[in-house]
């Protein structure tokens, strides 16, 4: 996909879109455990970067790269001040839309249910995403998903000083996430959502 962005000619894209995010965010921790008897006191400074780069080549054909890398400064009175850092690909696909019907191929967010069933937690430092194939059908009142996924190997988790410090709790082989999610909208903001 990489090399397909960097040797198109200009003239085979229809138009490129790019933005970014960055966050900063402190915070500190006083008696956080409720128990005065231990000096727990701590403070962290967080900064997330977010980029974003979206490219229309025409004839239907898209593609939406969103890497992201985030940098926490961490201090406790039993650890010190620690660092860690770490950057993932969030999502890096690939497109095709034709009338009603698209389909997605590559490392891609999954929402459905307003995030209740199945959703990015954005707010967390660390990707949730999935590498795999969407198939999309969008016409009027009606949708219909259908995905056969992957969990993504990201491999390491919101940095911690406990073990296993920053190392993925769990492994993702042989995981696979296969469904089909469908909407049917009766009016404005009511509608009824089936999905095996």
């Amino acid at each position: 996909m990489l090399v397909t962005l960097l040797c198109g000619s200009p003239a085979m894209a229809a138009g490129w879109k790019a933005s970014a995010d960055l966050r900063e965010r402190y915070q500190s921790f006083d008696n956080f455990n409720f128990n005065s008897s231990v000096d727990a006191n701590g403070w962290e400074f967080d900064s997330r970067l977010y980029v974003r780069v979206a490219g229309d080549f025409g004839h239907g054909l898209s593609t939406y790269l969103q890497p992201q890398a985030v940098a926490i400064t961490n201090h406790s009175k039993a650890g010190g001040t620690q660092q860690f850092s770490q950057a993932d690909l969030l999502q890096a696909y690939l497109q095709y839309h034709i009338a009603n019907v698209s389909i997605r191929l590559g490392r891609q967010q999954l929402v459905y249910g307003d995030q209740r069933l199945l959703g990015h937690l954005g707010w967390k430092d660390v990707a949730r995403t999935f590498d795999g194939v969407k198939g999309m059908y969008h016409a009027g009142s009606v949708k219909l998903d259908v995905f056969a996924v992957h969990p993504a190997d990201i491999g390491k988790m919101t940095p911690s000083v406990a073990a296993p410090q920053g190392q993925s709790l769990v492994t993702w082989e042989d995981r696979r996430l296969i469904g089909v999610y469908s909407t049917y909208t009766v009016a404005p903001k009511s509608g009824i959502d089936a999905y095996f």
